[in-house]
């Protein structure tokens, strides 16, 4: 914004997904303003911080990959596609969910219903 550039439009799509708050990125969007580590896990963005230093962070990010390894490679393989494909594919499964029922669901029935639609493969 400082320098009369808009932000990148797949940032602008994805972060008021991630956060949930579409004020708050249109704040930061139009002020251009930097924001902390800590406001940053706040707001969603990050899942933690690490104090310290790069030797830290990179200790940290050790000791959670070491304790996914000892899951199902398969099951996290299949998670990280489906939380993936959510992402990326639930605003239109919300419309064709509400097209299709008429937007006579429940919230609970409506949210079954994407997460059983957006885990099948259409051809």
């Amino acid at each position: 914004m400082d320098i009369g550039l808009a932000p990148d439009v797949g940032s602008l799509a994805f972060l008021p997904k991630i956060t949930g708050n579409h004020s708050l990125i249109r704040e930061l969007t139009y002020t251009a303003r930097t924001f902390s580590a800590a406001e940053a896990e706040k707001i969603g963005l990050l899942s933690k911080v690490v104090e310290w230093g790069r030797d830290e962070v990179v200790k940290a990010a050790l000791e959670l990959a070491k304790f996914i390894a000892t899951k199902s490679p398969v099951a996290v393989s299949g998670s990280k596609h489906l939380i993936t494909h959510s992402r990326d594919h639930r605003f239109v499964l919300l419309q064709s969910v509400d097209r299709i029922t008429d937007g006579s669901l429940t919230v609970s029935q409506r949210t079954w219903l994407t997460l059983v639609l957006g885990t099948l493969r259409l051809s």
